[in-house]
């Protein structure tokens, strides 16, 4: 009976081990729901930028025939605006760089999350055979 009891509380461990592990991963799954939301608006954000950023370049060439104290600074200002659009445009890109490599890490996470949960269950299965064999 000492053999069944032993085996019993192994089984038990296993299902807290397994059960642990399944938290985690659907932890690492609404982490990933949030990643992959923010990754979404950035992209949409990035071709938005860079759509902005194409349709401010080509403007000032429209304005060929204006001349005077008002066209320079109004150029400049634009030349301006067009450094702040690059660096917003860029600053996006590696904001969605990191959320990439976010993303990567924690479906790597979950990836070894389920070789752990396939050892337990199959454990929890091999020990509920041998007790299921010993009550036989």
């Amino acid at each position: 009976m000492s053999d069944i009891s032993a085996l019993r509380s192994q089984q038990y461990y296993k299902i807290q081990q397994k059960n642990q592990c399944q938290s985690r991963i659907n932890d690492i799954d609404r982490k990933l729901e949030r990643l992959k939301t923010a990754k979404r608006e950035l992209t949409s954000d990035k071709s938005n930028a860079k759509t902005k950023k194409k349709d401010g370049d080509s403007f000032p060439d429209q304005l060929t025939r204006w001349e005077g104290d008002k066209h320079n600074t109004y150029i400049s200002n634009t030349d301006q605006l067009s450094g702040y659009m690059d660096s917003y445009y860029k600053a996006v890109d590696n904001a969605l760089d990191a959320v990439c490599d976010a993303i990567t890490s924690l479906e790597n996470e979950r990836s070894s999350q389920y070789g752990l949960l396939g050892s337990l269950v199959s454990a929890i299965n091999s020990i509920g055979n041998e007790i299921e064999k010993l009550l036989n």
